[in-house]
């Protein structure tokens, strides 16, 4: 059965986030972009599902044109890698695991 593609996004995010942590790292290019608040970062470390709060965040801000770009990728084979792109109006952030 095929994922949604909110649930694969999700999904990609938890993964990243238990191989790296990066998540706390995407909020604060957000935060340094001014694209989100201190309270969104203490919202997602204090979630229970982080990856999924941020997954909302940062569909919300590509539905309001606030990000340029934003692509998740993910494969598994041969080697896991896993790459989120985000770029905004100031600058363009890639997050990284593989």
């Amino acid at each position: 059965m095929k994922l949604s593609k909110v649930r694969q996004q999700i999904d990609c995010l938890n993964r990243l986030h238990a191989l790296t942590g990066q998540l706390d790292t995407i909020m604060v290019f957000l935060l340094n972009q001014k694209l989100v608040t201190t309270d969104h970062i203490n919202a997602v470390r204090n979630s229970s599902e982080p990856a999924k709060d941020v997954q909302l965040i940062l569909s919300k801000l590509q539905k309001e044109e606030k990000l340029q770009m934003l692509e998740y990728n993910w494969s598994l084979l041969p080697l896991e890698i896993i790459r989120i792109y985000i770029i905004t109006d100031r600058e363009q952030k890639e997050f990284i695991y593989g």
